[in-house]
Order: C-alpha cells, then sequence, then structure tokens
C-alpha cells in the first residue's frame, strides 16, 4: 500500500486501485461466502482525515466487510513501532465478511523483543460452524506388490 496522505491525490489513486484489486478477487471467487483479509493498510485510522482512511471507511460496508478493530474483543495497542522515534500506530487490520463479525471471539497483537520486522502479528480466535461431506471421502489402500519387487 501507498504511504498514508491527506493531500496527495496520487496516493490515493493507488491506494484505491488496491481495494479495487481486493473487491475484484472476491468477485472471481463469489462462490466462497466468507473472507479473511489481512495486512498492512498503511493508514492509522485515529486520523480521520487522512484520504485513506476515509477510502478504507467508505469501502469495507460497500464490500461487506468488518475490521476486527472495531470488535469489542480488541486488544490491540498498536500494530507498527518506528525503531528510530519510538512512535506506535494500528495500520495493520484484519477484516473479515460482516457474516464472520460475531465469531470473532478475541483480536490481538504480540509484542515480542525478537521481532525483526516493525509490524507486530496479529493473531485471532474465531469460532466458525462448517459442514463436511463424509460422502466424498476416498479410501485408497497400497498393497505391496511382490512379484516387482526387486533383490
Amino acid at each position: 500500500m501507498p504511504f498514508d496522505t491527506e493531500r496527495y491525490h496520487g496516493n490515493l489513486d493507488m491506494y484505491l486501485d488496491v481495494l479495487s484489486e481486493i473487491c475484484l478477487i472476491r468477485m472471481k471467487y463469489a462462490d466462497i461466502s466468507l473472507s479473511i483479509i489481512d495486512g498492512d493498510f498503511n493508514t492509522d485510522l485515529s486520523r480521520r482525515i487522512s484520504l485513506h482512511t476515509l477510502a478504507l471507511l467508505y469501502y469495507l460496508p460497500r464490500e461487506g466487510l468488518f475490521l476486527c478493530s472495531e470488535s469489542t474483543n480488541d486488544e490491540i495497542l498498536y500494530t507498527y513501532e518506528n525503531s528510530f522515534t519510538g512512535a506506535q500506530s494500528i495500520i495493520d487490520y484484519l477484516i473479515v465478511s460482516e457474516s464472520l463479525s460475531g465469531d470473532v471471539h478475541r483480536y490481538c497483537a504480540i509484542h515480542e523483543e525478537d521481532n525483526l520486522s516493525d509490524h507486530c502479528p496479529i493473531i485471532t480466535n474465531t469460532e466458525m460452524n462448517s459442514k463436511y461431506d463424509h460422502s466424498q471421502i476416498i479410501l485408497f489402500r497400497r498393497k505391496i506388490s511382490w512379484s516387482k519387487a526387486k533383490n
């Protein structure tokens, strides 16, 4: 994602292109009803006048997506830390289909000393029901063919 901005529309165009790509991928796999999208969206939602924040907040509900940081189970203090300035922000997000929003039971970032990245890993605990069609199970039994064995 391009860096966040309040004025530069060139970056906004690139940001919107990435959001459009996500939309196209979801449309390509429309038969899959659940989506989980995770990554560096390079905008801190606390900066309400950011062009990227405004674009992301406009995009999500239109696409039927839910930002896990809006959950009551959000335990994230920061996902990015600048090692030189010590500045911290939340720019990495987990986004799920609205139908999964109630299934997110925990959403947090891991802050460990040995992380070599300036971004912290995000983890979530979810609970989803699934159906499994046992009639499609095919068992293969391998038999040793002693007649084909060699010394």
